[in-house]
């Protein structure tokens, strides 16, 4: 195990972003062993200063008695210092070093004087026993841990702290990963920032460096793990540990029992993989896959042994707690496809995994820890105050695998199962009386999706009980007295899990209750369960409505049609597949066509409009374009003319292509004399129309000139994708060549196609076409992964349609399923009880074919699938495309959320808005003493770090701070610290430099800009320096930096008698105690982006 958890730390350092090593100090500098000696003599006097500083040309100082040593030499002076004492005394060297530090010498940071070099292996072990040691001393109590993070998250010098809700901080933890819990959650970042004693914490961070580089693998860490050991109730030196972002120690962690769950947890977040991908490979995706699968052996390693099987079972309560609760915030998120990957990796290896019991004979894991994990989850259920996702998604899929094994291996889980059940029911329960007191309560849509309320139902001793969860009169009587949010909220998530139930098993209870609730609590409420959250609850009961018994259909349709309801009707009508029903749809809305109409909305009308279009009801379409015309042109409404325009041009164009009388040329003829409602370039719907009519005449050609018809909607995809033009587009190409002898080639180049567009597609539910033209393409290629996938994904009420009847018969024939091909057609004909002559024939000549035993020629429907297509934009819509949003690259995010066009140009605005953050907070970042100079320490760095990561956490940015735990590449002193920022794909957005100028320092200011090349080894193209000043005359201190700069060769970029072109300019800005200016750079002839921001704190 050691050499695999040796060579998993290898592989992340690869890709790390580790700033915490310095280079090694060669020992007996003259300069260093004469300051040493100085001090160690106690002669730091203004005489012996003056005298170094002449004889080695330094600018050593004395303030107040104690010595002031350039930061960036630091590690080199403390190294020697340490030296010389160690030789003179070494029992008390440390203790001696220690007091130096504090009494003698002005500390920028601890960080820089134990940044420590030795001569010898065995001064270096005293030191870091010794250090140990008093790290040990100066533990912290309990009750010192509320008092220490008050005033520090109360203190503005420590920002990123100060965002922690105190009073919601515990006085106490249970136990270590309790704290590592808390402390990990998305509100507490950073939890430990600037907490316990400055020397401690330096010590420590400097104690993991050191063993970090100690040779043999198996020896790391033995003074971190001894304090580990003494530090429980330290709860910052506790958390700082166990939170740790070093690779080795957490790769370390892994190969210790008692800590796998941090080092596992500690690189489940690390984020390190090649930024690389080509047009089939994204190599990122498959290294983290490769780092995913290695982690998830490391931590089953330990479970292989049969003694670690009680301790397992904790270990893999808190990991599957953990992982999960990240999982379900960002499940449908590309971007964190690792994690997902991770989660399913764990799943399937706790399922499967078999252990030896005393070389005897083999078990499961899962079966040895399953009624622990059951309790643990349980008790963890009850300790919650609200209804939490994370315990019913991970108790749904506890009881999916014992009921999974149960039938495999027929053993008995009975006591185990109707625990979980009745915990599941008792809860839920619990949740609805509590979120109706409360007044809160919400389980998202995806996390309902994947709890198998059917199974749950299944197993259930005690049915009763969920038919009860809710009282639907006494529900009704209070729906009836007030408009309550949470009353629809409850019953909703009731007849939710009530459709779940059913949709698994047809319980004819459940159906009763499903239909109970649909009546009293949706079509007889004005403001209940269909009528909120934009519909979705209507919506997904009629994606069961195929299933419901005639009796229910035609109770629900009645009902419809009693209230007038023509827009339900329709919609109705578009989820019902059977044709005896589909007509008695039709007869109903003939009834209503002669009604006065009752409508309480422009959206309403629009919906009818489009539905009616959509499936040929002329009569009604027609109806509702005149009563909208009519309210906009009569009534006045007349801020709705454009929404009119639009819905009457798309039907203009719509009635031309359905004109069966008309030929091509004579239809093209029509559109031409059909003018776009909008002008050019001056309505936002111009091009939305343009492109419809472009459409329309694509689609135009679909029977006999196919190919035309694909030519033309890939034009128009190649400007924007839109799902009308992408389905039509594969329908149009599998028509092209449905008889090329290479089509199953071909038909692959297209899916491929297909799939790369669909990636660019905003966020949409695939209708029935979209399913046909894919399961066509999947059947013909004999895509067996793909097809199986959709088949998965697609509404049950689909999977009765003719046309997907075709394609899943061959589909199954092809595949050797000839039985499962013949149950599912049967299945289909008593699905649609009465069908047409012609469809009947058609399913009894596929029976009879799949018979005979001879491979059957199926015939495929390809067509065109117009859509009105006046789609709207709904709440759930615009959150899932806010995921696309936040992962487009750093170009498209300038254009989105901002009004420049380019990444530098967004970077320098954002960089603009801090500066002025951090003027207006001046008075914290400036001594509180006798003078008002800008403050030494990292105060001001802090705020830039925090005010980053605060305003751009949305577009996931994440800011690292090089000095963080450790001190920077150039080893400067605190206050000219480097940031690093990274976009949320993990490319390097931005380097940041910062210094503070009192006056025309030209040293001070080339000895900066020299650096930066160095900093800079991966070759960031934007640069960002900012100089904190405090001087008189700010105007003139800036011509004089600009002055200076223009002509200043920078140590490792291109020479200015190289380059063609070095700009050097003034921007914008709105204050006038911020200059800033821009300038071009170039470095192996790339041009480096560099922003001078000069702030005036005076």
């Amino acid at each position: 195990m050691i050499n695999r958890a040796s060579d998993l730390e290898k592989k992340l350092s690869l890709y790390s972003h580790d700033y915490s090593n310095f280079e090694v100090y060669l020992f007996n500098d003259e300069k260093y062993k004469y300051i040493a000696d100085l001090l160690y003599k106690d002669n730091i006097t203004e005489v012996s200063i003056k005298e170094f500083n002449k004889k080695f040309n330094e600018k050593v100082e004395i303030e107040k008695g104690k010595l002031r040593y350039s930061a960036k030499n630091l590690s080199n002076f403390s190294s020697e210092l340490f030296k010389l004492l160690y030789l003179k005394n070494k029992e008390n060297s440390f203790e001696n070093f220690i007091k130096l530090i504090e009494e003698k010498l002005v500390c920028f940071s601890y960080d820089y004087w134990f940044q420590l070099s030795f001569e010898y292996s065995y001064v270096e072990e005293y030191f870091l026993e010794k250090a140990r040691d008093y790290i040990i001393s100066n533990l912290a109590q309990k009750e010192d841990w509320i008092k220490d993070i008050k005033s520090r998250a109360l203190n503005p010098y420590y920002s990123p702290t100060g965002y922690i809700d105190v009073s919601k901080v515990p006085d106490s933890f249970e136990n270590k990963f309790d704290l590592y819990d808390w402390s990990k959650r998305d509100h507490n970042p950073e939890s430990f920032i600037g907490l316990g004693k400055p020397l401690v914490r330096s010590l420590l961070h400097n104690l993991i460096k050191k063993e970090n580089s100690t040779l043999h693998y198996h020896s790391h860490f033995f003074h971190v793990m001894k304090i580990l050991d003494a530090c429980s109730d330290d709860y910052v030196t506790l958390g700082q540990l166990l939170t740790s972002s070093n690779i080795k120690l957490n790769t370390y962690f892994l190969t210790q029992r008692k800590y796998i769950v941090y080092g596992f947890l500690n690189l489940y977040h690390y984020k390190s993989a090649p930024r690389v991908s080509d047009d089939d490979i994204d190599y990122g995706e498959h290294w983290n896959k490769m780092i995913s699968t290695q982690l998830i052996n490391l931590l089953f390693e330990h479970f292989k042994d049969y003694h670690y099987v009680q301790e397992s079972s904790k270990v893999v309560f808190q990991i599957l707690n953990y992982i999960i609760k990240k999982h379900l915030h960002q499940m449908n998120n590309h971007y964190h496809s690792k994690a997902n990957y991770i989660l399913d990796l764990l799943l399937v290896k706790i399922s499967s995994l078999e252990i030896n019991i005393l070389g005897r004979r083999k078990e499961f894991l899962f079966d040895l820890i399953v009624d622990d994990l059951v309790e643990y989850q349980i008790v963890e259920l009850e300790k919650q105050e609200r209804f939490k996702e994370e315990n019913y998604f991970l108790l749904s899929w506890l009881l999916e695998q014992i009921v999974g094994k149960a039938k495999v291996t027929n053993k008995q889980y009975l006591e185990i199962v109707e625990k979980i059940s009745n915990v599941f029911v008792r809860d839920i329960e619990k949740a609805f009386i509590d979120a109706i007191v409360n007044d809160s309560l919400y389980i998202h849509d995806e996390v309902l999706e994947k709890l198998n309320f059917g199974l749950i139902y299944e197993v259930s001793l005690h049915k009763d009980r969920w038919l009860n969860l809710l009282d639907i009169t006494d529900m009704q009587k209070q729906m009836s007295n007030q408009s309550s949010f949470i009353l629809r909220e409850v019953s909703g998530l009731f007849f939710k899990i009530l459709l779940k139930i059913f949709s698994t098993n047809n319980y004819k209870k459940i159906e009763s209750l499903i239909h109970e609730l649909a009546f009293k609590l949706g079509i007889h409420e004005k403001y209940g369960i269909f009528t909120f959250r934009e519909d979705s609850v209507i919506h997904l009961y009629l994606e069961q409505v195929n299933s419901f018994s005639d009796k229910y259909f035609e109770d629900f349709l009645t009902e419809f049609v009693k209230k007038e309801d023509i827009k339900n009707v329709l919609l109705l009508y578009q989820y019902t597949l059977s044709s005896h029903r589909k007509n008695m749809i039709e007869d109903k809305l003939s009834i209503l066509l002669d009604k006065e109409c009752k409508l309480s909305s422009f959206k309403t009308m629009e919906e009818i409009i489009q539905m009616a279009s959509n499936n040929g009801f002329d009569g009604i379409k027609n109806k509702f374009l005149n009563i909208y015309k009519n309210d906009v042109y009569v009534k006045g409404y007349i801020k709705r003319k454009d929404e009119l325009a639009e819905i009457v041009y798309r039907n203009e164009l719509i009635d031309i292509y359905d004109d069966k009388q008309l030929s091509e040329t004579e239809k093209i003829e029509k559109l031409n004399q059909t003018k776009n409602p909008f002008e050019r370039n001056m309505h936002h719907l111009y091009k939305k129309c343009e492109e419809f009519s472009i459409f329309i005449r694509a689609i135009i050609f679909y029977d006999e000139n196919a190919d035309k018809t694909y030519r033309r909607l890939n034009e128009l995809l190649e400007k924007r994708v839109d799902t009308l033009y992408l389905y039509n587009m594969l329908s149009a190409y599998f028509k092209m060549y449905e008889n090329d002898t290479y089509k199953k080639e071909k038909f692959t180049y297209i899916l491929k196609r297909y799939k790369e567009l669909s990636q660019k597609a905003p966020h949409h539910k695939k209708e029935l076409f979209a399913y046909q033209m894919l399961l066509y393409g999947y059947t013909i290629t004999n895509n067996i992964k793909e097809f199986y996938k959709l088949w998965e994904e697609m509404p049950k009420i689909f999977q009765y349609d003719l046309n997907i009847v075709v394609n899943r018969s061959e589909f199954l024939e092809n595949n050797a399923q000839k039985v499962e091909a013949i149950a599912y057609v049967k299945e289909v004909k008593e699905f649609h009880k009465e069908l047409s002559d012609e469809d009947e024939k058609s399913l009894e000549k596929l029976l009879a074919d799949l018979h005979s035993g001879v491979k059957h020629e199926v015939e495929h429907k390809l067509q065109a699938r117009v859509d009105l297509n006046t789609y709207k934009f709904t709440l759930k819509d615009a959150k899932e495309s806010w995921l696309q949003i936040k992962n487009m690259s750093n170009e498209e995010h300038s254009e989105i959320f901002s009004n420049v066009n380019t990444p530098n140009e967004f970077i320098r605005d954002i960089m603009l808005n801090i500066s002025e953050e951090l003027l207006n907070r001046k008075i914290n970042i400036q001594r509180q003493k006798e003078d008002t100079t800008i403050e030494v320490e990292d105060i001001i760095n802090d705020w830039v770090t925090s005010l980053l990561g605060q305003r751009m956490s949305y577009l996931g940015w994440k800011v690292k701070d090089q000095v963080r735990g450790g001190v920077s590449a150039s080893r400067n002193g605190v206050g000219e610290k480097d940031l690093e920022v990274f976009s949320h794909r993990g490319d390097k957005l931005l380097l940041f430099e910062a210094f503070r100028l009192f006056s025309r320092n030209t040293t001070d200011i080339s000895s900066h800009m020299n650096k930066i090349s160095g900093y800079n080894a991966t070759g960031c193209q934007t640069l960002v320096i900012m100089v904190y000043t405090y001087v008189n005359n700010f105007s003139n201190l800036c011509e004089k930096y600009i002055e200076y700069l223009i002509g200043l060769e920078y140590d490792g970029f291109d020479r200015l008698s190289q380059i063609k072109e070095h700009t050097f300019k003034e921007e914008r800005t709105s204050s006038t105690n911020i200059m800033l200016y821009s300038e071009d750079r170039f470095k192996n002839e790339k041009k480096i982006k560099i922003y001078h921001y000069l702030l005036d704190f005076t």
